[in-house]
Order: C-alpha cells, then structure tokens, then sequence
C-alpha cells in the first residue's frame, strides 16, 4: 500500500512542477508558489489556489467593465457640454457678424460644411444609384451625382440636398 501512496504523491509533485512551469511569469506570484513548494501540498489545494487567482482577476475585470460604463456616460455628458458651448460661439458669431474671430489662445471661424444628402424616398431613387448585389444604395455616387447637377438638369426623385450650417472651428496653434 505505501508504494501505491508514493506513487500518488510523486505524480501529484510531478503535476504540480508542470503546472509551475506552464505558469510561466505567473509563476513569480508569490502567493501562488507558496501553495506550490516542492510537494508541501497537494495538486488540489494548488488548483484551488489557481482558480482563486483566476476568480481574483474575473472580480477585477467586472470592476473595469463597470467603471468603463460609468466613463462612456460621463464622455457623453461632456461632449454634449462641449457642443453646446460649441453651439453658443457660434451664434455669438453670427450675430456679431464676422465669420473670424481671433483671440490669444485660439481663432474661432465660421467653415462652410458640405450639403447634407437626405433621402425622402428610397423607393424612387433610379436603379444606377443601387450596388449590385444585395440592393444597397450607392450613397456617395447618388451625392456626387446631385451636386454635378445645374440648375437645368432634371432632379433625382426621392433625393435632395439640403444645405447644412456652418460649424465653427477652433484652432490651437
């Protein structure tokens, strides 16, 4: 009986020495090698203080996953803010009249943004403006199209160009 009790714990020395080395860096932690000093315990209480590791960590990951959440909600928070600002500065702008306004950190200017395509009625849209395959609407060709238009040209049913504001931009250099 007592060959088959060595040859139990010699594979339990031998699993815990491979367990050591497919560690790797873990290997380091010290709180980890203490369960795993040359056959001082069993490969079960070194697993189980692996998988406590294991579950350390999933603890730290859920703690970041949530604070990610709580960031995400305050960037949105404060890109509105900063839009609105934005907003503000730019009807300062109009109203005082001048496109440039140059201050000491920063140049404010009125920029003109490119005619914002909107579609009024897919349906009606003539089948050139389609990608082959799957129908998909070729968006950029169908823009590119409109704005080549002059003023004789027929229009594209379902689509028109509608101008979009002015955005303001700041430039720090």
């Amino acid at each position: 009986m007592a060959d088959g009790v060595d040859t139990k714990i010699n594979r339990e020395i031998e699993a815990a020495r491979a367990l050591k080395l497919a560690l790797g860096a873990d290997a380091d932690d010290e709180e980890l090698l203490a369960g795993m000093v040359e056959g001082e315990t069993s490969l079960f209480e070194m697993a189980s203080v692996v998988v406590d590791s294991i579950a350390r960590d999933q603890e730290l990951i859920d703690g970041i996953v949530s604070r990610e959440g709580q960031l995400k909600e305050r960037k949105e928070r404060i890109r509105h803010r900063q839009n609105g600002r934005k907003a503000k500065l730019e009807q300062a702008l109009m109203v005082f009249g001048q496109r440039k306004m140059e201050l000491a950190e920063a140049t404010l200017s009125l920029s003109a943004r490119a005619d914002k395509m909107v579609i009024t009625d897919e349906s009606q849209i003539p089948s050139q403006f389609w990608k082959r395959g799957d129908p998909v609407l070729d968006k950029a060709g169908l823009k590119a199209h409109l704005k080549a238009l002059g003023p004789d040209d027929g229009d594209v049913p379902g689509v028109m160009l509608e101008p979009s504001p002015d955005t303001i931009t700041i430039r720090r250099k």
